[in-house]
């Protein structure tokens, strides 16, 4: 689903940093979907038209290249608000998606589609050091094919690195947000952000579930993108 939305909205990484930034970004959109809607709340087809109205400019709002629950929950709000008020379409799709499910790709699908991208990640890999796989969808298939497999002493080292890029990531981020003219949401931002680094860098237990899983997507992130570099 998020790769036909950031195929969409064409959504590009020019640097490690703003990788590592969609990745958290993500890790929270999921979990603020989940919350927010329930596992059948709004479907990964309605998420997909909504985001094709809404660059079709079907939805009267701007179109921002990002992807974080307050975009996404304005998104959809004002989809479910276009089919409230245009009945037909809101007909016409209920009807589509009773009368054209969608499918599970097959076991050959998905590995003719996950070749194909491990092609065109190598090629990236090799040009410029930096695959984005985003959710590491790459990483998890090719983990789940025993195509790798990292030791724990690996995990370890990656995880290392990874850790004192995130932290340094977390730093930046709050020194970005302006002390001046702040928003509501940015100066919420900063407290979180300085809470966080507080316990990573202190030794406190209370460590957070979305910095733990960014850590480990960056650790994933640096592991695949050197695996790649060592493919023919």
């Amino acid at each position: 689903m998020w790769n036909e939305v950031i195929g969409l909205l064409d959504i590009r990484f020019a640097t490690d940093e703003e990788f590592d930034e969609h990745v958290a970004e993500l890790v929270d959109l999921n979990d603020w979907l989940r919350r927010q809607y329930g596992p059948k709340g709004m479907t990964c087809e309605e998420v997909c038209k909504a985001y094709n109205l809404l660059v079709e400019g079907e939805l009267g709002m701007e179109v921002f290249a990002r992807l974080a629950p307050k975009y996404v929950g304005s998104v959809l709000k004002a989809y479910r608000d276009y089919l409230n008020d245009n009945v037909e379409y809101s007909s016409v799709n209920r009807q589509q998606l009773l009368l054209y499910p969608a499918t599970e790709p097959t076991a050959d699908q998905i590995k003719a589609r996950m070749n194909a991208l491990l092609m065109q990640a190598t090629a990236i890999a090799k040009t410029t050091g930096d695959f984005a796989d985003p959710g590491n969808s790459l990483y998890t298939w090719l983990e789940q094919s025993g195509l790798i497999n990292p030791t724990a002493e690996e995990q370890a080292e990656y995880m290392k690195r990874a850790e004192s890029i995130v932290r340094q990531l977390l730093a930046e981020e709050k020194a970005a947000i302006p002390r001046i003219n702040a928003t509501p949401g940015q100066n919420a931002k900063r407290e979180e952000l300085t809470e966080t680094l507080k316990m990573v860098l202190g030794d406190s237990d209370l460590i957070p579930a979305s910095y733990i899983d960014r850590v480990r997507a960056q650790a994933k992130y640096l592991y695949l993108n050197d695996y790649l570099k060592t493919l023919p």
